[in-house]
């Protein structure tokens, strides 16, 4: 049952030397169950929990997602000197492993491995009340 102590959106980008990923839409959504991390469409990513304290990562989500989050891995990538693997935070590039990112409202998540894209993503646009 979804809670309602906490719920939060944040927003997940991913490319591909320079290209989109698609993030699917409905992880952690499957028939009567609904993870307390679960994605809505165009990489939302939804934080819903009856504890308001519990902390939430962007390695749940790919485990949901059944894809492979590691420093040097995004799904089937392997991260190389000439193709890094990219962690940024609103706009801002962050180290480590990407999978303990902590999900938080409103922050604009994005994954790059190999060539950026043009632009870093900084914010998202959500709607309002979300």
């Amino acid at each position: 049952m979804e809670g309602t102590a906490r719920r939060f959106e944040s927003h997940l980008d991913i490319f591909a030397n320079g290209r989109p990923v698609q993030v699917t839409a409905g992880l952690g959504v499957d028939g009567k169950f609904v993870s307390e991390v679960r994605t809505r469409d165009k990489g939302v990513v939804v934080v819903a929990s009856s504890d308001p304290s519990k902390r939430f990562t962007l390695g749940q989500l790919f485990m949901e997602w059944g894809v492979r989050l590691e420093p040097a891995h995004l799904g089937g990538f392997t991260a190389d000197a000439k193709h890094p693997l990219t962690a940024y935070v609103n706009g801002v590039e962050r180290t480590g492993d990407p999978a303990m990112i902590e999900l938080l409202p409103h922050s604009e998540i994005t994954l790059v491995y190999g060539a950026p894209p043009r632009k870093i993503p900084a914010s998202y646009a959500f709607p309002r009340g979300k």
